[in-house]
């Protein structure tokens, strides 16, 4: 779940789909703590998340993709 939390290819849209998943809105990203993840009972929500990290990280790949191909069209 902590890699799903830090993981680079998250974005506001979809931090913002992991609050809206877990109920919390006001569910700060830069400020979570591991003993949070155990207060909050996030662990039953790691379904939810894993898929939504799943999701944006297959976007960002396809981005990066799009963005090296762009360069070798140049």
């Amino acid at each position: 779940m902590i890699k799903c939390f830090t993981s680079e290819a998250i974005t506001d849209e979809d931090w913002r789909e992991i609050q809206d998943a877990v109920g919390i809105p006001q569910f700060d990203r830069d400020e979570i703590r591991i003993g949070q993840i155990t207060e909050l009972d996030l662990f039953r929500f790691v379904e939810d998340i894993e898929e939504i990290t799943m999701k944006a990280e297959k976007k960002h790949s396809l981005s990066q993709k799009l963005k090296a191909m762009r360069e070798d069209m140049k």
